[in-house]
C-alpha cells in the first residue's frame, strides 16, 4: 500500500459526496477528546453550517448514529454512507443543535442519547 501524504488525503476527502464526507467526519470525531492543562475538557465535533439568504448563520453539530440503539437491527453493521442528513434535534443535556442521517444518535458534545425527527 502506498504511503498517504497530506495533499492526497485532502484531495480524496474533497472528492467524496456530501453524505459520505459528513459520515466520515462525524465518525472520526466520535470519542476524540483530551484534557487541556488538566482543567479544560476539549472535544471535537463536525458541524453543518448554513443560512438562508442574508439571515444569520446556523451551526448544527453532526451526530453519528447511536450504535448501541441499533443493535439487532438492519443498521447494526452501520448506516450506508449515502444517507443524507435530514433529521434534527436539540440536545437535552447541553442544548446544542444536532443533525444526523439517523433517528437515534448520541450528542457529539455531551454524549446524551437523542431522538432526531
Amino acid at each position: 500500500m502506498a504511503a498517504l501524504d497530506r495533499s492526497g488525503v485532502l484531495a480524496w476527502l474533497r472528492s467524496l459526496p456530501e453524505e459520505e464526507f459528513s459520515h466520515l467526519l462525524a465518525e472520526a470525531c466520535q470519542g476524540r477528546a483530551y484534557r487541556h492543562y488538566d482543567i479544560t475538557d476539549v472535544r471535537y465535533a463536525a458541524a453543518q453550517v448554513w443560512r438562508d439568504g442574508d439571515e444569520p448563520w446556523t451551526v448544527e453539530l453532526i451526530a453519528a448514529e447511536d450504535v448501541a440503539r441499533y443493535q439487532s437491527t438492519p443498521f447494526a453493521a452501520g448506516f450506508p454512507t449515502n444517507d443524507p442528513i435530514v433529521r434534527t434535534a436539540e440536545c437535552s443535556g447541553c442544548g446544542q443543535r444536532v443533525v444526523s442521517w439517523a433517528r437515534w444518535v448520541r450528542c457529539p458534545v455531551c454524549g446524551e442519547a437523542l431522538s432526531c425527527s
